[in-house]
This record gives structure tokens, sequence and C-alpha cells, in this order.
């Protein structure tokens, strides 16, 4: 009778601090420079940061069924945050198209100062994201009604990074877009409301 050879695994090699600070220096510089730097998604740097990981993992003799299952227990924790981004989404789209944001911006040209816009947004944003538990959420619903009020009052907002060709600025080269439509409507049914009143 011939004994099966058992296999023999190495034993997992505890790992130190150095090489771990360096994989982590490494993988964080590989996700700022390919997103900031080269202007990639984010996706293409997250997966060889990943590939950087496992290739650690595997020099530390991790067995690949460990570091599987880490990644999917740290997938399924992140399923909430997605659901979240995707609600959010969803949100923003009914804010757009009901024109609450165009209302918001009009609301707040009509009501706020320079002097006290900054102050007064920073602490909006920090209730509300206090709140609400998301940035993301503030981000995205009041943050962009915010933008569009700063560039009303003239306060400056770059809206976009410095390497993109700057937009054109000719009216005849573009056409108006949905938001600008939007805030126009609504500035015409709050002043009808408004003069209907008087």
């Amino acid at each position: 009778m011939s004994e099966k050879k058992a296999k023999v695994v190495k034993p997992e090699v505890q790992a130190k601090f150095g090489p771990s600070l360096l994989v982590f220096l490494l993988v964080t510089a590989v996700i700022l420079v390919g997103i900031l730097v080269l202007g990639l998604d984010a996706h293409i740097p997250i997966v060889i940061a990943a590939m950087i990981v496992a290739v650690y993992g595997i020099i530390l003799h991790v067995p690949f069924k460990d570091l599987e299952h880490a990644m999917i227990k740290t997938i399924s924790e992140s399923v909430p945050v997605l659901l979240l981004i995707c609600i959010v989404g969803m949100l923003i789209g009914s804010w757009m198209s009901a024109g609450t944001v165009p209302v918001i911006i009009y609301v707040g040209l009509e009501l706020l100062r320079p002097s006290i816009f900054l102050p007064f947004v920073a602490i909006m944003c920090a209730i509300l994201s206090t709140m609400t538990g998301s940035s993301w959420t503030t981000c995205s619903t009041i943050g962009v009604a915010f933008m569009g009020i700063s560039v009303g009052l003239g306060i400056p907002c770059r809206s976009r990074p410095a390497r993109w060709p700057a937009a054109p600025t000719s009216a005849t080269s573009s056409p108006p877009s949905p938001t600008s439509a939007s805030m126009q409507r609504a500035s015409r049914r709050l002043t009808s409301t408004s003069t209907r009143r008087e």
C-alpha cells in the first residue's frame, strides 16, 4: 500500500511592521497616483492595489483560501454602503427632476449674503451629515445647491480639476443646461406666486 504523500504546507509567517507599512504606503501611492496624477477611474488602481496585497500575502505564506474569505467578508460588509449610494443617486435624480435643487438655489440667492455664506454652508453640511450619517447624501443634495449659490454670489468654486479643458464661454457654442432651464422655471414660478400674493 502506497501512502499518499502529505502536502507540505509552509507555516504562515508573522507579518512585521516595517514591510507591512511599506506595502501600505505602496498601495496608497498606487491609488493616489492612478487617480490624481494619471486621471484613471478608481477601479484600475484599486485592482492593482489588491494584487499587491495578495502578492504580499503569498510571500507571508497565507493560504489563498484565507485571502479569498477575507475579500468576500470585506465586500459583504460594504454592501450597505453601496445600497446607500444607489439610494442617494435616486434621491438626487428625483430632486433635480422635481426642481428642488433649483428652488434651493433661488431661495439661497435671495436670503444669503456672501459674508455669511461660507460659515453657513459649513454649519449646514455638518448638521445634515451628522443627522443622516452620510457625507455622500450631504454632498449630493444640498452640496450641489450650495455650489450653485456660490456661483450666483460670485464666490469662486473650483468644480473641475485644473487639467480639464475650460468650458466654452460663447453662448452659441453650448446649449443651455437642464439645470439652468429648471432654475429659470423655478424662478418664474416663485415670482408669479409672490406677485399673486401681493
